[in-house]
């Protein structure tokens, strides 16, 4: 989801003085590498050191992708009334759109077969089934199949490690009474949430399928585009859902404290 910033900053600022600009002697380097050149309309103009657009009468840009303005960080998390905060699941999804998109075309006017992989992390604090469910529906809606799947581990230092043994919304002032989040602790509901960023494996469908009843998503059961698992199930799968592999029963972690037998100890070398 990376955009050429440089470009578009650059000519967002030339866009009413293009026919007045004058290359001039860099008076400061600014910017990761852009130089400052002169113009008798705008205050601050930079450019990238090999840019020249004097030959140039007009300049065609496309909408910019997103504005900052003074304390928004501040103020979002002031207005927010939820985990949330202002965006909604559909906000998230429409800025993963847009991004890929962005992605898709400026890699191929670069000539460039590139490739967006997500990361994302199953079964973090504050995330639902009905949350994993629409991640699922985008992640097939865009092509996107991933082989391996991170489960949410709590690690120090972390955020998300505050909510999830405190069950609060950090990012408001916690008290006693503050807004709790939910946290998928149990093994079946993480194991879920695994599934459903590997919604593909037909391994995980019959878990699949239980959930969207459960849940009354069963429309989201079939052989059509617009559905998430087909309804039948291929032989010899499905026994091997998320987190029951490895090809045999648990057993118990053993250390040189709990049973392991002790290392022998290696001779002398001889001189």
């Amino acid at each position: 989801m990376a955009w050429n910033m440089k470009g578009i900053v650059a000519g967002a600022l030339l866009i009413a003085a293009v026919p007045l600009l004058a290359q001039s002697q860099a008076t400061e380097d600014n910017w990761e590498g852009l130089v400052r050149v002169k113009s008798d309309k705008i205050e601050l103009v930079y450019l990238a050191p090999e840019a020249d657009f004097r030959p140039y009468t007009k300049v065609m840009l496309d909408p910019s992708e997103m504005a900052m303005e003074k304390d928004w960080l501040r103020d979002q998390r002031r207005q927010s009334s939820s985990l949330g905060g202002q965006a909604t699941e559909r906000d998230v999804i429409r800025a993963l759109d847009r991004g890929k998109e962005q992605f898709d075309k400026y890699s191929k006017l670069a000539g460039k077969e590139q490739y967006l992989i997500p990361y994302f992390i199953a079964a973090h604090p504050g995330t639902t089934d009905k949350d994993m469910l629409e991640l699922a529906l985008w992640l097939k809606q865009n092509g996107f199949r991933a082989d391996q799947v991170q489960a949410f581990l709590p690690s120090p230092m972390a955020t998300a490690t505050a909510m999830y043994h405190t069950l609060k919304n950090p990012l408001k002032r916690v008290t006693r009474d503050s807004e709790e989040v939910v946290i998928p602790k149990g093994i079946k509901q993480r194991r879920l949430h695994k599934a459903f960023l590997r919604y593909h494996d037909p391994n995980n469908w019959p878990v699949l399928r239980e959930a969207l009843r459960k849940m009354g998503r069963a429309d989201l059961i079939g052989n059509g585009k617009m559905q998430l698992i087909p309804g039948y199930q291929p032989a010899g799968t499905g026994g091997a859902a998320e987190g029951k592999r490895g090809g045999g029963p648990n057993r118990p972690f053993k250390t040189q404290h709990l049973g392991l037998p002790k290392v022998p100890a290696r001779p002398p070398r001889r001189k």
